[in-house]
């Protein structure tokens, strides 16, 4: 696995400034660089390959940077000494935490591209045009692909992006699949889903769940329905259309709702959030509609969701150490293949970098022919902020390790 030719160097660190810290070699090269953010107390892990004696290594730091606290460790899995400190290795081995763990479906999910056919106004990851939105695509190989994830057998696999449809060869990959991994994926069902392709290629029991989301200002309510009644006259009755409760698109949504309904297709609605900070104003006419729509009951998985997490999450209000099997069990894709252990990390990383803490750092690389999920669970500290789809996944193989905890960044 690829991280396990690097040793790492846990570093508590102060500036008050950002600026890039940087670790050479003796011969000059540098060998590890990263971004620093101003706080009185930060978090960064530092990644220089085994060969390299980081003894004989000069740091180049950013001014006014002071080192609070560092350890050095090779083992990918010790967070700055707390596997020695907590002895987890004792933790993964008792007959419970294996049985919590062993209940909990491997999953896989793939950020195939951030790019998209539709131009929503309301869309963050268009908004984010220096980070989602500039990265570029691999187009990857079909047949290695699908060889891959069979060889590591996950029990599903969720398809998404931006637009997954984007990459050509989606349907050709899938069918190639293990029958036993099954699969969702969430699409706008725009140009780029071909839908004769996908039923010529695909059986119906392929699929957990098809998820579309409807734009009204992308697209007509006829050519949505069209597609629609064309999967469900080849099987694929398993639908759920999702949209966003954004004014303009308010009225159309309200039309297409019986039709949905006469198809017996689950619907959901999310809240509209503007990028940028911007507010999102709901005129008083517009206010009435949303609430019809929500008192149909359409916001219940939602709004489950996200009581599961608050009422469950017994670490909502503590930074606490815990050991997650993210990795272990899961783990997410990005479009350039690289693998995060857990949504935060994927997600997180682009904000504050992916040295800011041990498990933002990619883990491999899906294109790898060795690549393999982690060998044992993770130390984290930041359970509070969980996502609600990694939480809902792996809450039930966290153990709770200690109370006091490393910085985090903010």
């Amino acid at each position: 696995m690829e991280y396990t030719k690097y040793q790492y160097i846990d570093i508590i660190y102060s500036t008050d400034h950002p600026g890039v810290l940087e670790v050479a070699s003796p011969d000059g090269d540098i060998v590890f660089s990263a971004n620093v953010l101003p706080g009185n107390s930060n978090f960064l892990t530092l990644r220089i390959p085994q060969n390299v004696r980081f003894e004989t290594c000069t740091i180049n730091n950013a001014d006014n940077l002071k080192i609070l606290d560092m350890k050095v460790r090779k083992d990918f899995f010790d967070f700055f000494n707390f596997k020695q400190k907590y002895n987890t290795e004792t933790i993964c081995s008792d007959l419970q935490y294996q049985e919590c763990t062993n209940k909990i479906r491997s999953g896989i999910t793939f950020f195939v591209t951030y790019k998209c056919t539709y131009k929503c106004p309301f869309c963050w990851q268009r908004a984010e045009t220096t980070s989602y939105a500039a990265q570029k695509n691999i187009n990857f190989d079909p047949a290695k692909l699908a060889q891959t994830f069979n060889r590591l057998l996950p029990a599903f696999i969720y398809f998404t992006g931006g637009e997954p449809t984007l990459y050509n060869n989606l349907f050709p990959m899938v069918s190639k699949l293990d029958p036993q991994i099954k699969c969702r994926i969430t699409s706008n069902l725009g140009p780029s889903f071909d839908v004769d392709k996908f039923t010529s290629l695909i059986d119906p029991d392929r699929f957990e769940m098809l998820m579309f989301s409807y734009h009204p200002s992308e697209t007509t309510r006829p050519q949505f329905l069209e597609k629609i009644d064309k999967l469900i006259s080849n099987g694929f009755t398993k639908i759920l259309v999702e949209s966003v409760l954004y004014s303009g698109d308010i009225p159309s949504l309200l039309e297409i709702k019986d039709d949905l309904e006469t198809r017996n297709i689950i619907r959901r609605y999310d809240t509209c959030c503007l990028p940028n900070g911007k507010q999102h104003v709901l005129s008083d006419k517009a206010k009435e509609m949303t609430q019809e729509l929500q008192d149909i009951g359409m916001q219940e998985q939602a709004d489950n969701s996200m009581a599961l997490q608050q009422s469950g999450n017994m670490f909502a209000n503590k930074q606490s150490l815990i050991l997650c099997p993210a990795g272990h069990k899961n783990f997410h894709i990005d479009p350039a293949g690289d693998v995060y252990p857990c949504m935060s990390a994927l997600d997180r990383s682009k904000l504050f970098g992916k040295w800011a803490l041990p498990h933002y750092q990619p883990i491999g690389n899906i294109q790898d022919p060795n690549f393999d999920y982690l060998s044992e669970p993770i130390i984290c500290w930041e359970a509070f902020r969980c996502s609600a789809c990694d939480y809902e996944t792996l809450q039930s193989g966290w153990r709770y390790i200690e109370e006091n905890h490393p910085p985090l960044p903010e």
